[in-house]
């Protein structure tokens, strides 16, 4: 948050470009939801091969057809604000030293121009909460909603106990009143201290022993079983029980999810005792995937992925424009791949970066390769793994 401020002090204050005319002809009749949960590992997702089943549903949705995995994502950056910077903006230039993550026109632009009615749903408290308060012409436009905490509250809707299930539930309400909206979703998820993140009950509790709520990080083999064991309980609880919440509440079924996490957490593999904000390549290590309803109109898309892509969260801007519908001609920036454009050719050097988002303090970029360094995009239950460079 410090970065943020910061750069938003000495940074681009003027409008984002326009796009250019166009008038769509009626509302859509499918949604679009793009789900930019908090400081969930990838590789902690059973759904990834991770050997606890942190996430049943979620494969039991694979199963059946309604989930398309993209494996393990490399995330834009190790901060929040970075990777929300880049995931709304289309930008994919590091560091961003032409101000276009405030320049780009932003996924509402899109939306709105394509006849979606567009919500920005915000628990998180991050970066775009932070543009919202400037909305109108400023840097966020083209938002005909915005719940935030306050929202919740006076809606009687008590997050501290629901956590992020009282988010699924009221998506799954809006789907149910209507099609044709576009939301974005900034998740509470996973952020340390994880046990804050689950109910405290025995149900939630399915791997013991845990930490306490104010515990520190012991990177010891001890206090590690203790850590990622919270956290797994965290992941089951809001990740996998959130899409069991809205998937069976939403009657209509004419809806697309894309999922992904601003970053993940270190979960002390190495001994760290810093969960992310560092440029350590576990930290990018997120999930990206697509639920669908069973009546979702442009099934064809998630259909027609190929095997064997590797994908990084400059993808995901072009993708979400794919399934807005957004021609060619619309597109006032020269974005990275959509999802269903990739090959397994293409990301054999997925990059990323920690630090200054406009470069003007210290910041580093790095690569995942391929094939990727061992052990990342792996993750274990728990035990120290020897440190490595």
């Amino acid at each position: 948050m410090f970065y943020y401020e910061f750069e938003s002090l000495s940074g681009y204050h003027g409008p984002r470009d326009d796009l250019p005319p166009f008038h769509a002809s009626q509302r859509p009749s499918d949604s679009i939801i793009y789900v930019i949960d908090e400081s969930v590992r990838g590789s902690n997702l059973s759904l990834n091969g991770y050997p606890r089943a942190t996430t049943p549903f979620l494969q039991s949705l694979e199963t059946q057809g309604l989930l398309k995995n993209l494996g393990i994502c490399v995330a834009a950056g190790s901060f929040s604000h970075i990777s929300n910077a880049y995931l709304i903006s289309g930008h994919n230039a590091f560091p961003d030293d032409t101000f276009r993550t405030a320049r780009n026109p932003t996924l509402f632009d899109y939306a709105k121009k394509m006849g979606y009615e567009t919500i920005y749903i915000d628990i998180d408290n991050g970066y775009l909460s932070l543009l919202v308060k400037a909305a109108g012409d400023g840097p966020v436009r083209s938002l005909d909603r915005y719940m935030n905490d306050q929202w919740f509250e006076e809606r009687h809707i008590d997050l501290e106990s629901t956590m992020d299930l009282g988010v699924a539930r009221v998506l799954s309400s809006l789907l149910n009143e209507r099609g044709g909206y576009f939301i974005v979703v900034n998740k509470k998820g996973l952020h340390f201290h994880y046990r804050y993140r689950y109910p405290d009950d025995m149900a939630s509790t399915i791997w013991n022993p845990v930490m306490e709520a104010s515990d520190p990080i012991d990177p010891s083999p001890t206090g590690r079983e203790k850590l990622v064991n919270t956290y797994d309980n965290g992941i089951r609880f809001q990740v996998d029980a959130f899409f069991r919440a809205f998937v069976s509440e939403t009657t209509n079924q004419n809806y697309v999810i894309l999922y992904t996490s601003d970053h993940g957490q270190t979960l002390a593999e190495h001994g760290q005792l810093y969960t992310h904000m560092k440029p350590d390549k576990v930290i990018v290590d997120v999930p990206d995937f697509f639920v669908s309803g069973e009546r979702y109109s442009k099934k064809g898309f998630l259909a027609d992925i190929p095997p064997g892509i590797r994908v990084s969260h400059l993808n995901n801007f072009a993708t979400l424009l794919d399934l807005m519908g957004v021609p060619m001609s619309l597109r006032v920036r020269p974005y990275d791949k959509s999802i269903f454009s990739l090959t397994a050719d293409d990301n054999r050097v997925r990059y990323y970066m920690s630090g200054s988002l406009h470069g003007f303090g210290d910041y580093v970029v790095k690569m995942i390769p391929t094939p990727p360094d061992e052990g990342w995009g792996v993750s274990r239950p728990f035990g120290n793994i020897p440190t490595s460079e």
